[in-house]
């Protein structure tokens, strides 16, 4: 009998598949027509998320009958989703014959027809089947779909413009496909987009001969989708490999050895068989270099796999020109064409003389957020840190399940919400990080003046797409709890700063979200661009989700002032979405007193050591003119203020209450002064209670302050008197080292920072 519950218990693919293949089994004996449909539905939907694909394609046929038969037993809904999982993944797999494709479409229509849904999706998922039998057709059922998806839609799907986006790349229209994307950025945030599409255009552009643009569109896929999920699109991996073959042969190199095993491993034919021919172009342009052999760590799933790390190119070469071939002829089979061989024998052209201007949208990198907390004595074990997950966090199902080398595991767990999390740690010896390398590329400088802290727990968010906030508030707590050989200091991995472990108290005790100042950082590179400048790039920002910011063509008389404003546009930058100003995220906003000023993004090719990508280049935009920002005159630098929203403001005061008792004590032990605003009740002419505002100087006990500036409306305070500050109407505060030495809440680590060295 089926348990859900005890489903629940078991793994994710093999183990849940096998069970719910025994109950389908006992409700087939039992003539339980509703579990026989709901069991084979969720079978289905396991094996098309967790498991092999092919396994839905083969229950599908029994499934549908059952429910042509039985019709009424089960809500519609129960057959719609199997339905197009059929027709958007049966293609792929060249056992499933042209005729029968032909007549799961056919009988989708019907379906959709007889239960009133929309029929947009007929269109759209019988163009999606095509792309693997006739190009030709995709573009004429796509056609269909836009006639309709115009005359019906409300709002732009992602999916369906993707899929449009898609079309238009195929199809050589490549202006259009972009021109396309750039309109939709401007409403949607990039990290909306299925990942796939950026491979899609990446390899259409290099089809194309547009290299340069589809090494920047190869670069969005790989920062958008985790290693994990790698398996799952190994088709579109392959278009990258395409791509970076032509583009960066070494980062082409690293894909493929990172990848290797799981294209073994892979069930999907033309996954498999856009890997293969993308290897196969690799190992010849490698041969073509002169390199016979490769000394590579491949996976032990790898068919070839030598132990001795031993693979001499050409075998490489013929085995997966072999196996791509022989896909190939399977697929062409089926198609009634040679759409794949055709594929695998293209000739990639030369680059064009013209270049294509790519839309303003900046570069967004999925980072995980990772705080590295350093021990001088015995690291503890993932069941202690299991433990605190359960203890500390209140999440349910937790476990540890560590590799085998016992250095890193994967703990998975649940929410309150019933949210499915899963973290990764590694405990290894801080001065090598080969261990955590496969997690993090922890930068060399990072473990500088740690002084005995000789180990490293990392814990890693696997959340990159949900709620960046709630995410680091979860690794505080977490980095916070573990913290238990009272290392004063803890790493930021992604921006390489040290924090003191105080302040990740602070902002894990904070109902507030930290703030991108916290975590902002500048680095800078020589500039390749003029020479004897630099390339200013700010480190953090990723963190929330945002782009880092890039300026180009810094000299050093420049460089203090680009960073002055840079901080000023990081306070101005909106995490968040403002319907009330008509910004989307990443936009910003600085005020001045004439008016506003916007600053935008323009793309270029930005290295950063090891890596090539592409980032913004800052400007500011008044008057409909650009101007660059290590460009802008000193007395219009000193017009601009960072835009003050509800928002903002409301972040600014929790936070601020939170940390005034922290601030206090910096304040008592300090030579410093200590300024703040508090809210005050008081009775009005009318003899009602009202509220405002105080704006004092604390003394030393913290419990009083002198008013310097008040609501000029309100005669009950005068300038000079002493006034009780209580720290729950605390709404900011400042320290205040000189009159040009100011730290407020968002600052206070800094000072804390320079405490605990």
């Amino acid at each position: 009998m089926f348990d859900y519950n005890y489903l629940c218990t078991l793994a994710r693919g093999e183990e849940r598949l096998a069970y719910l293949k025994k109950c389908i089994a006992e409700a087939d004996n039992e003539k339980n027509i509703r579990e026989m449909l709901t069991l084979r539905h969720d079978y289905m939907q396991e094996s098309t998320f967790y498991g092999d694909k092919f396994q839905m394609i083969l229950m599908f046929p029994e499934f549908l009958k059952l429910y042509e038969e039985n019709p009424d037993v089960v809500d519609p809904d129960c057959a719609l989703y199997p339905f197009e999982w059929m027709i958007e993944d049966c293609s792929k797999y060249w056992q499933v014959t042209r005729e029968q494709i032909d007549s799961y479409i056919e009988r989708f229509r019907e379906f959709l027809k007889k239960y009133g849904y929309d029929m947009t999706q007929y269109h759209l998922r019988r163009s999606g089947a095509y792309e693997f039998i006739e190009t030709a057709k995709e573009a004429e059922y796509m056609l269909d779909f836009e006639k309709l998806y115009e005359a019906v839609k409300t709002e732009d799907d992602i999916n369906a413009e993707s899929s449009r986006i898609h079309r238009d790349m195929y199809t050589g229209q490549i202006k259009v496909g972009l021109d396309r994307l750039n309109k939709l950025l401007q409403t949607h945030d990039i990290s909306e987009f299925p990942n796939e599409l950026f491979a899609d255009i990446a390899y259409f552009l290099a089809v194309n001969g547009h290299y340069e643009e589809a090494d920047y569109y190869a670069d969005m896929m790989l920062r958008f989708t985790d290693k994990e999920e790698w398996t799952a699109c190994l088709l579109r991996l392959g278009r990258v490999l395409f791509v970076k073959t032509l583009t960066d042969i070494h980062r082409a190199y690293d894909i493929f050895c990172e990848a290797a095993g799981m294209y073994s491993t892979a069930k999907n034919p033309a996954g498999k068989f856009w890997f293969a021919a993308a290897a196969y172009r690799l190992m010849y342009a490698l041969e073509k270099q002169g390199v016979n052999e490769l000394h590579s760590k491949l996976s032990s799933d790898f068919e070839l796999y030598d132990p001795d790390r031993n693979y001499e190119t050409a075998k490489l070469k013929e085995h997966f020109y072999k196996a791509a071939d022989d896909l190939a002829k399977k697929f062409d089979k089926r198609n009634g064409n040679t759409m794949f061989s055709d594929i695998l024998s293209f000739e990639f052209p030369d680059a064009p003389e013209s270049k294509l201007e790519l839309p303003l949208h900046g570069t967004v990198t999925p980072e995980r957020f990772s705080i590295g907390v350093l021990f001088r004595n015995e690291l503890p074990a993932f069941d202690e840190i299991a433990k605190v997950l359960t203890e500390k966090l209140g999440f349910d199902n937790v476990s540890a399940n560590a590799d085998e080398s016992g250095n890193s595991a994967y703990i998975p767990a649940t929410d309150k919400d019933g949210t499915r999390l899963m973290y990764g740690a590694v405990c290894t010896d801080a001065p090598d990080i080969s261990e955590y390398h496969c997690y993090y590329d922890l930068p060399e400088k990072t473990l500088e003046s740690i002084g005995d802290y000789t180990k490293m727990l990392i814990l890693i968010s696997d959340n990159v797409n949900t709620d960046r906030y709630e995410d680091i508030r979860r690794m505080t707590v977490l980095a916070d709890a573990m913290n238990t050989d009272g290392c004063p200091v803890l790493c930021n991995i992604v921006g390489g700063l040290l924090y003191p472990a105080e302040w990740l108290k602070y902002v894990a005790i904070s109902e507030a979200p930290p703030v991108a100042v916290e975590c902002l950082d500048f680095k800078t590179f020589d500039s390749e661009k003029v020479p004897r400048t630099v390339d200013v790039l700010s480190l953090g920002l990723s963190l929330f989700g945002s782009r880092e910011l890039a300026v180009i063509s810094v000299t050093r008389e420049e460089y203090s002032k680009t960073i002055w404003l840079l901080r000023k546009l990081v306070e101005a930058l909106s995490f968040s979405p403002l319907p009330d100003e008509g910004v989307t995220m990443n936009s910003g906003i600085l005020y001045d007193d004439r008016g506003y000023m916007r600053f935008t993004w323009k793309q270029r090719k930005f290295s950063d050591s090891d890596m090539i990508f592409a980032e913004p280049v800052i400007y500011l935009t008044k008057n409909s003119e650009g101007i660059a920002i290590n460009k802008i005159s000193d007395e219009d630098m000193d017009k601009l203020t960072p835009r003050q929203h509800y928002k903002s403001m409301d972040m600014e005061r929790v936070r601020s209450r939170s940390l005034f008792p922290y601030a206090l004590e910096y304040f008592k032990t300090h030579d410093c002064g200590m300024r703040a605003g508090i809210d005050v009740t008081y009775t009005d002419e009318d003899g009602d209670e009202q509220q405002t505002w105080l704006h004092v100087a604390l003394e030393k006990d913290g419990k009083t302050g002198v008013v310097e500036n008040k609501d000029k409306n309100v005669t009950q305070f005068i300038i000079g008197d002493k006034v009780e500050v209580i720290p729950g109407d605390v709404y900011y505060f400042g320290i205040f080292m000189d009159d040009n030495d100011i730290y407020y809440a968002d600052d206070l680590y800094l000072l804390l920072r320079e405490d605990n060295k």
